[in-house]
């Protein structure tokens, strides 16, 4: 069985842009209540050099 890697998954990055949404599927994963999550973009892209 193959499982994806969920840092890589793009429907699992995408969900994870909408607080709600990750607030629930880290509450699942972990187990625990989940209060609050503070979204961070971790991807750029820099045009300054162009």
């Amino acid at each position: 069985m193959k499982i994806a890697n969920p840092i890589y998954d793009t429907v699992f990055k995408y969900l994870m842009e909408y607080e709600r949404i990750a607030r629930t599927i880290l509450s699942a994963l972990l187990k625990k209540d989940v209060v609050a999550v503070e979204i961070r973009p971790h991807e750029y892209t820099n045009y300054n050099h162009l």
